[in-house]
């Protein structure tokens, strides 16, 4: 899942050349099959979503402006000076600074100042991307070229960003998980582990090397005969050389597992079931207490039995789909909006969701205190004003016959251009919308954006892709792009699958299609 762009992230193709023979979901600038299948394996990713990026505090020489202070006295900055062209304007020259961590970033960020004294300190991030050692290119070709999950797994050697957890298939039955791409190795009981900027001039917070590939998590073959990955956490906690703390909530990896579990044996078309499923196990936490609520408003009795038949499955024409989701978001305010500009700046990046079941757990918990009355309330109290300031907000928005109320007409998964999204009559012609069913924690995710108060539920992260690879027999694969193959807004291809995507159908991923309407051949210019 990614953030949801128009024209479409991948453009799938077939590649066929010696010893070259793949097809899948393609990224702009890169020579090789990012995501696909060849005639004997197929792959697919999910973001590991490691800690890799820390930032650094470091010390300017009082002495000397053009040093910082290392660990072993002064060192000077590295210097380039970077040159913008802009059509009909003078180009843009800036200078970039860099230290042993990386480049300064405190310098082009006026917000910079509002947290160091950006004369006497300054910040600089270390992120694994920016090593000149990258070959995560090379890593994608060697992949293409791959005939066993063997020689897969050593050409993922090469992934270097961004870490990966690869799913790998075989036409023999073999299956593998295998964590992809560079992660670094802290110090031990340093007290950071990059959650926070470090001293850069103390030795304890470098890096001191980056975990070699045989120590990321591998899985083959398991006894279940099962492997699924859904962002969840892949390695535990106590793990001497842990990835992140910041994994995703398990709801959907949990989802996925008890629907493998549902059949003894699944095909093309349970697995398309699947990637459509909208029960959100992460709604179901809170049912109790939101069929329990009382708002005392007017609406209520008439949608009562709504409320109390909702299982949390968020399907497109589901009235209580949106009104749950109305409902948490009220809730989520009251619970955290007096964390002031921590919350706002972060609602919508994150939802929060593992924060307010945690609270709710305890039923007198103090943060479900509406801190703005003088009453004490306890979670039932801020369930029920989270109830009524809800049905307020849906009868203004959407009338007051809750028979009008779907989630669809507020669920809309939005791929948005770049840049014309940001320009109002432009983004009414370029961007793709559809109503879209789940939310961000359903199997088929449809992320809202939430701080948006004119749509508080788009939807901007999503499926940027769907693909079955059907090993039995390679040539039945299917996929599906949310908007279309073509990058130009005329062309009818443009959003022409959109609505397919919506509605979680897929078209053949064939190497060998039955129809071909035209094919491209490369010959190489002979000098």
């Amino acid at each position: 899942h990614l953030g949801l762009s128009a024209p479409s992230t991948w453009y799938f193709a077939h590649l066929e050349a010696p010893g070259l023979n793949v097809i899948g979901a393609t990224l702009p600038g890169i020579p090789a099959v990012v995501l696909g299948r060849t005639d004997k394996i197929a792959w697919g990713f999910t973001n590991t979503g490691p800690d890799v990026q820390d930032l650094y505090l470091e010390k300017i020489d009082p002495d000397n402006p053009n040093q910082y202070i290392g660990p072993d006295g002064p060192l000077s900055f590295l210097a380039r000076e970077e040159i913008i062209q802009i059509k009909d304007k003078p180009p843009l020259r800036f200078v970039v600074k860099q230290t042993r961590h990386g480049p300064i970033i405190s310098d082009s960020h006026a917000r910079a100042k509002k947290v160091i004294d950006t004369d006497r300190y300054a910040l600089a991030l270390r992120w694994t991307a920016l090593d000149v050692e990258n070959q995560t290119l090379l890593g994608g070709i060697l992949m293409n070229r791959a005939d066993s999950i063997d020689s897969f797994k050593n050409a993922l050697r090469h992934h270097y960003a961004p870490m990966q957890t690869v799913a790998i298939a075989d036409v023999q039955g073999n299956i593998a998980l295998q964590v992809a791409g560079v992660a670094p190795r802290r110090q031990l009981h340093q007290g950071l582990y990059g959650v926070a900027p470090a001293l850069g001039w103390e030795r304890q917070f470098d890096w001191t090397a980056y975990l070699p590939f045989e120590q990321l998590p591998s899985f083959f073959n398991p006894t279940a005969e099962w492997l699924a990955s859904a962002n969840q956490e892949i390695i535990s906690a106590s793990n001497p050389n842990p990835l992140t703390g910041d994994w995703d909530l398990p709801f959907r990896y949990d989802r996925i597992a008890a629907m493998i579990g549902e059949k003894d044996q699944h095909d093309r078309t349970s697995m398309q079931a699947m990637q459509g499923d909208v029960l959100s196990l992460g709604a179901q936490a809170l049912l109790p207490l939101f069929k329990n609520a009382q708002s005392g408003h007017t609406l209520q009795p008439g949608i009562q039995s709504v409320i109390d038949r909702f299982d949390g499955s968020m399907s497109i024409d589901s009235t209580a789909a949106l009104i749950f989701n109305t409902w948490v978001d009220q809730l989520t305010r009251i619970l955290f909006s007096r964390l002031g500009d921590s919350f706002t700046e972060e609602y919508g990046r994150r939802s929060f969701r593992g924060a307010v079941n945690h609270q709710i757990s305890n039923p007198d918990s103090p943060w479900c205190d509406v801190h703005t009355t003088a009453e004490r309330e306890n979670c039932q109290g801020a369930a029920n004003l989270a109830l009524q300031r809800a049905l307020n907000d849906l009868s203004q928005r959407y009338g007051k016959s809750s028979t009008d109320w779907r989630w669809g007409t507020a669920h809309h998964a939005v791929s948005e251009h770049r840049p014309f999204k940001n320009i109002p009559l432009l983004a009414e012609f370029f961007n793709v919308s559809i109503p879209f069913p789940g939310d961000a924690f359903t199997v088929n995710v449809g992320r809202p954006v939430l701080n948006n108060p004119k749509a508080p539920f788009q939807a901007n992260h999503a499926p940027s892709l769907r693909a079955i690879y059907d090993l039995n027999d390679p040539e039945q694969s299917a996929f599906m792009l949310p908007t279309g193959q073509s990058g130009w807004v005329q062309s009818h291809r443009y959003r022409n699958l959109s609505a397919s995507w919506a509605t979680n159908q897929l078209i053949p991923l064939a190497m060998k299609p039955k129809q071909v309407q035209r094919e491209l051949v490369l010959k190489a210019k002979s000098f």
